[in-house]
């Protein structure tokens, strides 16, 4: 149910504009519980305690993800058919599953939580959640582990295991990460086809592959100078064929068949910069190459919208790698032509 009354909870990561916010626990738990497939409970954590929760929900491409804020609560869920990460925005919890319980929240950890039941309480807090699908996660940690005798065990990542996950690993803050794919979830939430075409739901599945499994990616793989000169070609012959489309990591991970650090390795070696780097690059070289040779129809958004989609990042990128706008480059082409 929608409520106008006074907000109490803390805010949302996103979604706060469509977000839905409940003042009755009890309305809550029956709502929850019909929509989710599970038996949901909360209460506030005192019995008298006033009560509030909201909650928003994305979709992008196949990745669900959910924005939750509450006052102080006690919680218990039954039969989860999913797992979930949660990744702690504001405050603090504690999650109980059979014997076990873990502490985790802002500044501490990330929780990772298996389908089954749980139980628990919290102070006023904000988080993030991820659905988990492991055979779509394992798929895409093989590709990131590349040719590591690790890829041959028969489960990469743990899937059944409840744990805390650290919100910090080697030189990776997860924290912040998380909260930057946050932000524009609620900058972008709107435009589901921008969101795609960023390849947001790729980076998120990649980053907490990496967030539940950070040891199997922080030992660097070093091939030999020939297996780098020999691999970076591949990935820049694959680069250059598709431009045009969305090119991710993972799909350079397969075209090379290097582990994520080995390919980044790779690219900084031969190339001295990284994949996405050297994307970038090509893609305004070939903006800049039609734009010289552009006609009097032509204009910089039907050019550059071809490799492009945020035109204000695009011409930022141009003018630091050319020393003049896309827009000047194409009045002097077109002057030239007059």
């Amino acid at each position: 149910m929608k409520s106008k009354n006074k907000r109490l909870s803390p805010p949302l990561p996103f979604g706060t504009k469509n977000s839905i916010t409940f003042n009755d626990f009890a309305n809550l738990s029956e709502q929850q519980t019909a929509s989710a497939r599970l038996k949901i409970e909360y209460r506030p954590l005192k019995r008298d305690d006033p009560f509030q929760f909201a909650f928003s929900a994305a979709q992008v491409e196949d990745l669900r993800l959910v924005a939750a804020s509450s006052t102080p609560m006690r919680f218990s869920t039954s039969d989860s058919p999913r797992g979930i990460v949660m990744l702690p925005m504001l405050g603090h919890c504690q999650t109980r599953r059979g014997q076990r319980s873990i502490e985790w929240g802002q500044g501490r950890a990330a929780l990772y939580l298996p389908p089954g039941n749980a139980q628990g309480e919290s102070g006023a807090r904000s988080i993030m959640g991820i659905d988990i699908d492991p055979g779509r996660l394992e798929t895409i940690a093989r590709t990131m582990l590349g040719d590591r005798p690790e890829a041959d065990r028969e489960r990469i990542v743990d899937w059944d295991t409840p744990r805390p996950l650290k919100l910090a690993a080697g030189n990776v803050n997860f924290d912040q990460i998380f909260r930057h794919y946050a932000e524009l979830l609620d900058l972008m939430g709107a435009d589901l086809n921008l969101l795609t075409r960023l390849g947001i739901s790729e980076m998120i599945l990649r980053s907490t592959i990496m967030l539940t499994a950070p040891h199997l990616f922080l030992d660097t793989h070093t091939p030999s100078p020939a297996a780098v000169s020999s691999k970076v070609k591949l990935v820049c012959d694959y680069i250059e064929a598709h431009l045009e489309k969305k090119i991710t990591l993972t799909d350079l991970e397969g075209v090379s068949g290097l582990s994520a650090r080995g390919l980044q390795y790779a690219f900084r070696s031969a190339m001295n910069v990284s994949p996405i780097q050297w994307i970038t690059d090509r893609r305004l070289d070939a903006v800049r190459r039609l734009l010289l040779v552009a006609t009097a129809e032509d204009t910089v958004i039907m050019i550059a919208s071809q490799y492009f989609t945020h035109m204000g990042n695009f011409a930022r990128l141009y003018k630091t790698r050319y020393g003049e706008t896309p827009s000047e480059t194409l009045s002097r082409q077109k002057k030239r032509r007059l």
